[in-house]
């Protein structure tokens, strides 16, 4: 409490007095200059214990917010600050356990642990009703039109390129196959006739390399959707787990951990810097193995649980290229599915050369100690991704997959596997022709 604390603890005396014979232990929301306590009183031949809890800490409350407390079977206790949403409105919200109060309001919740309460903060947003911004009107107006434009623009350039060419030389042979000539028609309307045979051949030449430009123009526009698709697989990050970062630093910073918010704080930028590098699709092993180490280290720091994290890499395969997160992605994902709290979770990483079937490979093995993938997840693993293919959860070993098939083809393959001692194994062959000629990092 930032207020007079001399105050707040006689108005907490009065109310205590006032209620000293009623059953205990006595519980209640006291409201003193503006905010809500919540008061909690045991007492036993005239004496008393209890704490008050300051409930309007949890939100600051501002210009277009309405607070409301209420208790776990959905009635409101107390009711503050700019009327929002009418009493039944929060009520039925609170019966549905929705976060959701129109389109122009956004609602945040939180239950108080330890007691059977709930604060929610209602916010209005005017920008919420996108039906009121001019801008939503105007692109709904521009978007039509444009496109209209576009499409009459292309079906015109079509039609003088192609349709009408080909018509012509249709029309013209039709004629000369059925004899149509006119009656004056003679050695020179024969020449004629040769002459505007030469004129379509030269149109139609002229519309064959009209095409093959076309052709060309849609080749690189599919390069440059794959490239796109490659860069929105490379930056795909999760917010909350941004936020959850965040979170952490703020309550070390509560307890001065100074020395773990600085190792946290470097291992989160170092994260970022890599995600979010300039980069087409390509990194070194080393620079990977750098990612998958501030990684680990965040979620030590966050969890507060161990890793042992054993590398094997050879000095002259670190400067490999290979796709972007390729390594981090399946270590995230064996920390999420291996971890338990009766053992250490061990993640390894090995890299090597190999050669099979006449074709060299740097062969990357990526395996923990955990319970091994379940036979239904092994096969939907093994099987291959070649096209873009949306899924709302596990959706990372995916974009890897379909990334690895974009840069090498059938070239590269991937491996996964239980290890007969437990675990779970993914193994990635990468030709190394690729990267033994690539420079694009």
């Amino acid at each position: 409490f930032t207020g007079d604390s001399y105050r707040l603890n006689q108005a907490i005396k009065r109310e205590a007095r006032a209620h000293m014979d009623e059953k205990m232990p006595y519980k209640e929301i006291m409201t003193y200059e503006g905010e809500a306590y919540l008061l909690y009183i045991l007492g036993d031949r005239g004496k008393l214990l209890g704490y008050a809890v300051n409930l309007s800490q949890y939100f600051v409350l501002r210009e277009n917010m309405q607070l409301v407390i209420s208790d776990g079977e959905g009635n409101i206790l107390v009711n503050q600050g700019d009327m929002l949403l009418e009493e039944e409105a929060i009520a039925q919200k609170l019966r549905s356990n929705t976060e959701r109060a129109g389109l122009m309001y956004m609602i945040s919740r939180k239950d108080l642990e330890g007691e059977n309460l709930r604060i929610l903060l209602v916010h209005k947003d005017e920008k919420l009703a996108f039906w009121n911004q001019m801008e939503f009107w105007l692109l709904f107006i521009l978007i039509p039109l444009t496109a209209f434009a576009v499409l009459w623009n292309v079906y015109r350039f079509v039609k003088r390129i192609i349709y009408q060419p080909i018509d012509h030389f249709v029309h013209r042979l039709t004629e000369m196959k059925k004899g149509e000539l006119p009656e004056n028609f003679g050695e020179a309307g024969k020449e004629n006739q040769l002459e505007e045979i030469r004129l379509i051949n030269e149109k139609l030449d002229e519309l064959i390399t009209e095409m093959g430009k076309l052709e060309q123009e849609r080749y690189e526009k599919e390069k440059e959707a794959n490239a796109a698709l490659l860069q929105y697989y490379q930056l795909q990050v999760r917010p909350h787990f941004f936020l959850n970062c965040l979170n952490i630093v703020a309550s070390l910073l509560n307890e001065n951990d100074v020395d773990t918010v600085k190792t946290m704080i470097y291992a989160v930028s170092r994260h970022f810097r890599y995600v979010f590098q300039d980069s087409d699709s390509l990194v070194t092993l080393a620079e990977e193995i750098e990612e998958v180490k501030a990684y680990c280290n965040i979620y030590i720091i966050r969890n507060a649980m161990p890793i042992l994290l054993q590398i094997q890499l050879d000095e002259e395969d670190e400067s490999y290229q290979v796709p972007i997160l390729c390594i981090q992605t399946f270590v995230e994902n064996s920390i999420k599915h291996a971890v338990s709290k009766n053992r250490v979770l061990s993640i390894s990483i090995m890299a090597d050369r190999i050669e099979d079937e006449e074709q060299r490979y740097v062969r990357i093995r990526i395996s923990d100690n955990g319970e091994g993938y379940q036979p239904q997840r092994l096969e939907e693993l093994n099987r291959p991704v070649t096209q873009f293919q949306y899924h709302s959860r596990q959706v990372g070993v995916d974009n890897i997959k379909y990334r690895i098939y974009l840069l090498y083809g059938e070239r590269a393959r991937l491996y996964f596997y239980n290890s007969p001692t437990g675990g779970a194994v993914t193994e990635i062959l990468l030709p190394r022709e690729e990267n033994e000629h690539t420079d694009n990092r």
